[in-house]
């Protein structure tokens, strides 16, 4: 795809891969000395997170995202549940 100013646009994967369900979180991180910040996810959150800001580790041929908590954009609240 070429944009208007003819920037060529390469594909880029399916926009579904930013979300994702948490299944497990871990505590925090040290941001200093003496100041430990918890981690505000917890299992089962549904988050998007930075497109490039997963490592992504095969286990069991299943691939799982490894997301810092800086790289998450937003976690997304269902009040009809």
């Amino acid at each position: 795809e070429v944009s208007a100013g003819g920037i060529i646009l390469p594909e880029l994967d399916d926009q579904k891969t930013l979300k994702a369900e948490v299944l497990v979180a871990g505590p925090g991180f040290w941001a200093a000395p003496g100041l430990f910040i918890e981690t505000t996810c917890k299992t089962g959150d549904i988050i998007v997170y930075q497109r490039f800001g997963a490592q992504v580790m095969d286990y069991d041929g299943v691939n799982y995202h490894i997301v810092q908590e800086r790289d998450v954009l937003t976690k997304i609240i269902n009040n009809n549940k």
